[in-house]
């Protein structure tokens, strides 16, 4: 599993972004959804766009839902962690 990038989530709240590569499918409908986080590596998996050291464009929160949510394989993972 790689993660990492946080970005604004359902009503103002933080929002966590997670991928597994090993379970992409390649299809790319997430780096079309949400082209600033997400984008294929050299082996047409899953990567954040994050973990090459720059620094990801700014997609809207709705953006990178899109992306988790038309993702056949369940490879991108959202969550809203709890701030104490």
């Amino acid at each position: 599993m790689s993660g990492g990038t946080d970005g604004a989530g359902r009503a103002g709240e933080r929002q966590e972004v997670a991928v597994t590569p090993r379970t992409c499918a390649g299809t790319g409908v997430c780096a079309f959804y949400a082209p600033g986080t997400f984008e294929l590596d050299e082996k047409g998996k899953v990567r954040l766009v994050a973990e090459r050291g720059e620094d990801p464009a700014e997609d809207s929160a709705e953006d990178v839902r899109n992306a988790a949510e038309a993702c056949p394989t369940r490879s991108i993972r959202l969550s809203f962690p709890v701030e104490r």
